[in-house]
């Protein structure tokens, strides 16, 4: 993940596939400073998981 380097806030980011095609994809700064990569990481993929249960309802 690259981000700002004068807030140092992290990117995240997702791209959510199906059948192929993409459904939804997303890109931007994080809100919060992370003190670890790891941080950024679990940051980027709570927000990708909450997406993924937003669209298990329409899918």
């Amino acid at each position: 993940m690259v981000g700002d380097v004068d807030s140092r806030k992290s990117t995240s980011g997702y791209l959510i596939k199906f059948t192929g095609g993409a459904v939804t994809w997303q890109s931007r700064l994080q809100r919060y400073v992370a003190l670890s990569t790891t941080v950024a990481e679990l940051i980027s993929i709570t927000k990708t998981c909450k997406e993924l249960l937003r669209l298990k309802k329409f899918l």
